[in-house]
């Protein structure tokens, strides 16, 4: 009797150590980085949100053109006029199909694909855009290593060991949230959140010129990273009017685009257009308690109470300074020598409120992710820590699907290459069909999205204020890293399936 009890011990152990190994203790295994490449080939192959990237290529191009012509001054100009004639198919011909990024990732975008362009205008080869979006997927691919290796470099500053560091970048790269919202989405926040973290890197490197230059850059492709960007300054500079200097250099490259752009009425007029269309600054105040004061009625939005509350807060905090060495490997990346985690865990904090109450587009939520991953990673109870990731990418997920149907759903497998050639198109099969089909309020989805935000920016707040106790952090099993790549695998798997079976 006892020899069974034995054998069904060893069986339930080799079951648990199958689904949920522990970590290789020299980092990812070469199996891993193969098995993440097999997420990634349908995701290169077949995903992409169409519909904005045409438009934002085309616009590139147009970018191009005018530069070579001497008019890169009078671009949005140039934009505007060829969108109120309708010269971008499938867009209306007015200024909703006008120029609403910074220059710069036209610029960017326009300069990568320089070969392609050439040959398309010496030749006359009147190229589609699926050249141009391979090019494109293979950069966005590039950007992906290299932020791999600066999230391993940032966590080395961390004091984390050299193992811990291999998996923080390999956490980073499976990411859910960071699959979806960017090598499928397809969208431009990549830019930013590069140099975001050249500049954090640089930072903790005590650079501070290369950092600012690098904020500088992050803050011109797109200003929503400075809701990131602001609480980290805060940290790290008491002194008022040095950190006034920080924050003009940090806002340097988009002044510097204002006063360029400020002659071209094209600049302004788009920009006006835009915020009358999408109302990006009224989004920060639609969820809030109404203010009023005699004559005057307004909104007190949470987000900007929140924010507040966490910039003052990394103000007043006594700047991290870096890590004592330690050989406490077990320990590592923990404790009263790691404050600087707060360089992490205060952005966090920021874009969970701004997933909480800011009407958010799933793509914005891709500056989020380097400091979720971070201040997640940074947690003792690690199993907690990646089931909370995982709910997050999966009710961000489904919430793209509910809000935005035929754009931010299984309809951007039909938005590859791929799937262009081969003229792929969605069988019917729907997330938004599926979630209406279950007789489930959508209101649930969202109140349990807002609570699981709650929770991972309360969880990393305990973990933070119990990090100096002596018991030693869980054991990283590979089961729960691999847990979290689980949403966007369904998707990409659910996607591809609704291209050839009819629902």
């Amino acid at each position: 009797m006892s020899g069974l009890k034995n054998r069904g011990r060893k069986t339930a152990y080799g079951i648990k150590e199958m689904f949920f190994p522990a970590e290789n203790k020299k980092g990812p295994a070469v199996r891993d980085w193969c098995l993440l490449g097999l997420v990634l080939l349908p995701v290169f192959l077949f995903f992409c949100f169409y519909h904005d990237f045409s438009l934002t290529m085309r616009q590139s191009l147009v970018f191009n053109d005018c530069f070579f012509r001497g008019e890169a001054h009078r671009f949005y100009s140039v934009v505007n006029d060829m969108a109120e004639n309708g010269a971008f198919a499938g867009w209306p011909d007015t200024l909703q199909a006008g120029a609403n990024y910074s220059a710069l990732n036209y610029m960017t975008l326009g300069f990568v694909n320089l070969p392609l362009y050439a040959a398309d205008r010496l030749f006359s080869l009147n190229l589609p855009l699926l050249p141009y979006q391979f090019v494109v997927k293979a950069l966005y691919l590039i950007l992906l290593l290299a932020m791999v290796r600066i999230m391993q470099d940032i966590a080395r500053r961390l004091g984390y060991p050299e193992e811990k560091a291999k998996w923080i970048g390999f956490l980073f790269a499976s990411s859910s949230l960071f699959i979806f919202l960017s090598l499928i989405i397809m969208h431009l926040d990549i830019f930013p959140l590069f140099f975001a973290l050249l500049g954090i890197r640089a930072l903790l490197a005590g650079n501070v010129r290369r950092e600012l230059i690098y904020f500088s850059v992050a803050v011109l492709y797109k200003p929503y990273i400075l809701l990131g960007i602001l609480p980290i300054l805060l940290l790290q500079e008491k002194r008022l009017l040095y950190l006034l200097r920080n924050g003009i250099l940090v806002m340097a490259g988009t002044l510097l685009q204002a006063g360029i752009y400020h002659f071209d009425p094209g600049y302004g007029e788009v920009k006006a257009f835009m915020e009358d269309l999408y109302g990006f600054v009224d989004r920060f105040f639609a969820s809030g308690y109404g203010y009023s004061l005699n004559l005057q009625e307004g909104t007190a939005g949470f987000f900007i109470i929140g924010f507040v509350v966490v910039c003052v807060a990394a103000y007043a905090v006594r700047t991290p300074e870096a890590p004592a060495p330690s050989g406490e490997e077990e320990n590592a990346g923990y404790g009263e020598k790691d404050r600087r985690n707060l360089y992490f865990i205060l952005p966090m904090l920021v874009f969970g409120l701004f997933m909480l109450f800011v009407s958010w587009h799933p793509n914005w939520l891709l500056l989020a992710v380097p400091f979720f991953t971070m201040a997640l990673a940074g947690a003792r109870r690690f199993r907690t820590a990646c089931l909370l990731d995982t709910c997050i990418s999966l009710f961000v997920i489904l919430l793209a699907g509910l809000g935005w149907p035929r754009a931010y759903d299984q309809n951007m497998a039909e938005g590859g290459f791929l799937s262009k050639v081969f003229q792929m198109k969605n069988q019917g099969g729907s997330i938004s069909g599926i979630l209406k089909g279950i007789g489930i309020n959508p209101d649930l989805y969202m109140s349990l999205f807002a609570g699981v935000v709650t929770a991972a920016m309360l969880f990393v707040l305990w973990e933070y204020k119990n990090r100096n106790r002596k018991e030693a952090p869980e054991e990283w099993l590979g089961g729960y890293i691999w847990l979290r790549t689980a949403p966007v695998g369904i998707f990409i798997v659910f996607s591809l399936a609704a291209l050839f079976v009819k629902a």
